[in-house]
C-alpha cells in the first residue's frame, strides 16, 4: 500500500508579530530533533513543533504535554525529508509545554523539547512587539515615524482607563493598517514588511475584540 503523505488540511499559523522559538532537543534514541516555535493568533498561542528525522514507524504517536494535560494528535505521517508539522492554536498563556514524541505503538520516547513556557499575547504584549517590529524596519526615518506614531495613538487608548479606550486603539490600528497599505503600494516598504505589520496589527484586532 502506498504510503500517505502529510494531510493538506493541517494549517501552520504563524501569522502574529509576537514569536518564538525554542531551543532545538535532540533524540533520545534515534536521531531525531523536536523544534517548537510560538506566535500569537489573536489572544491565543499557536505552537507549531516540527520533528525532523523519523523514520517509518516512528510517527504514529505525537503527545503534547500542556500542564500535565496530556493532548495526543494522530493520524498524520512525515513528509519526503521526515518531518511531521503539528499546529495546536489557542492556548492560554503562561501555560508550561512539553513535547514528546514516542515511537509508533510503544512507549521508547525518541525526542522532547521543553518544559517552556508559552508566550504573552495579551494586546499590551504585542503591540510593544510590534512596536519593537516597526522600530526595526530597514526604511527612512520619516516612514518609521509614520508608523511609530499610529501605535503610540494605539497604546494611550490601551492605557487610557476611559471606556471607549478599545474602540480608539482599534481605530488607531485601522489607520495603522492604511498607512501600512499605502506604503507598500508605493513600494516605501517592501511586500515581505508590509504582510508582517498587517499579520501582526490583525492579531492585535483580534485580541482587542475589534
Amino acid at each position: 500500500m502506498k504510503r500517505r503523505h502529510p494531510i493538506a488540511a493541517v494549517v501552520v499559523v504563524l501569522a502574529a508579530g509576537l514569536s518564538f522559538a525554542a531551543s532545538p532537543a535532540r533524540g533520545l534514541v534515534s536521531d531525531v530533533t523536536v523544534t517548537p516555535t510560538q506566535a500569537c493568533d489573536g489572544p491565543g498561542v499557536t505552537l507549531l513543533v516540527t520533528v525532523s528525522g523519523l523514520v517509518l514507524g516512528e510517527e504514529d504517536r505525537f503527545v503534547v504535554l500542556r500542564d500535565g494535560l496530556a493532548v495526543v494528535a494522530s493520524d498524520y505521517f512525515p513528509d519526503a525529508n521526515g518531518n511531521v508539522i503539528l499546529t495546536n492554536p489557542g492556548w492560554p498563556s503562561f501555560s508550561t509545554v512539553v513535547v514528546n514524541v514516542f515511537r509508533g505503538g510503544s512507549t521508547t520516547l525518541l525526542g522532547t523539547a521543553g518544559p517552556f513556557t508559552l508566550i504573552d499575547c495579551s494586546p499590551s504584549a504585542q503591540l510593544t512587539a510590534l512596536v519593537a517590529q516597526v522600530q526595526g524596519l530597514d526604511v527612512s526615518a520619516g516612514i518609521a515615524n509614520s508608523l511609530d506614531a499610529k501605535l503610540s495613538h494605539i497604546q494611550d487608548a490601551l492605557d487610557a482607563a476611559k471606556s471607549n479606550s478599545v474602540g480608539v486603539a482599534c481605530n488607531s490600528l485601522n489607520a495603522f493598517l492604511n498607512e501600512v497599505a499605502a506604503q507598500a503600494q508605493s513600494h516605501m516598504i517592501t511586500a515581505a514588511q508590509a504582510a508582517a505589520l498587517t499579520n501582526a496589527a490583525l492579531s492585535i484586532k483580534k485580541a482587542l475584540g475589534c
